[in-house]
């Protein structure tokens, strides 16, 4: 990706790839509080145009923690400082279809997004894009010691993975009261629950 002059940046054509195959474009702009970072497209999402729209899980997640004030879609989070993309263009429908070739090609890409959007915060939705884009073999769920470009890097886990939607919510809750400490404004009924949470 060349350097970028405007503040958002759009992939050129549309959704359509130089690669001949359709994909999301990502949905980024510069200085960023939160860049979500998935694995790659499921096709039906690339047909609606969304990302995680085939369970709306991820989204509902993000609200119940306080990320977001309410259920949103992708399409809302530029507007609240936040971005998401991709480590991998090509749609498959299972994470299982993603080849080490196919993250050795996106992590360049995905460097030079996060090092145009810099965000505050690189949130790795599971862990295949977060070990994709450093090689390292393996790591935990929640916040990582190294950051990338200056982005402080957090890892939940994918917002179907078979286990309890408790778990889930225990490791993603960790998201927000991280962004609290780098001074990233959130919704202020989250506001005072973190108060009352973890100040009393």
């Amino acid at each position: 990706m060349e350097r970028i002059s405007t503040k958002v940046y759009r992939a050129p054509n549309g959704n359509l790839n130089k690669l001949g195959y359709m994909t999301l474009q990502p949905l980024i702009k510069q200085n960023l509080d939160i860049l979500f970072v998935g694995i790659n497209p499921h096709p039906l999402g690339v047909k609606k145009d969304a990302y995680f729209s085939n369970s709306g899980a991820l989204w509902n997640q993000l609200s119940e923690v306080g990320i977001t004030a309410e259920r949103i879609d992708c399409r809302k989070l530029l507007k609240l400082n936040m971005g998401i993309t991709n480590i991998v263009l090509r749609p498959s429908v299972t994470s299982s279809e993603v080849s080490k070739k196919d993250l050795e090609e996106g992590r360049e890409r995905l460097l030079k997004e996060a090092e145009f959007a810099k965000p505050k915060v690189l949130c790795f939705i599971g862990k295949m894009p977060y070990l994709g884009l450093t090689k390292k073999k393996q790591c935990n769920y929640g916040w990582q010691e190294e950051a990338i470009y200056g982005a402080k890097c957090f890892v939940t886990m994918f917002p179907t993975f078979r286990c309890s939607k408790q778990k889930k919510i225990e490791v993603l809750q960790n998201l927000p009261k991280g962004c609290k400490d780098l001074g990233i404004e959130l919704p202020k009924s989250l506001q005072m629950r973190l108060v009352v949470k973890y100040e009393t």
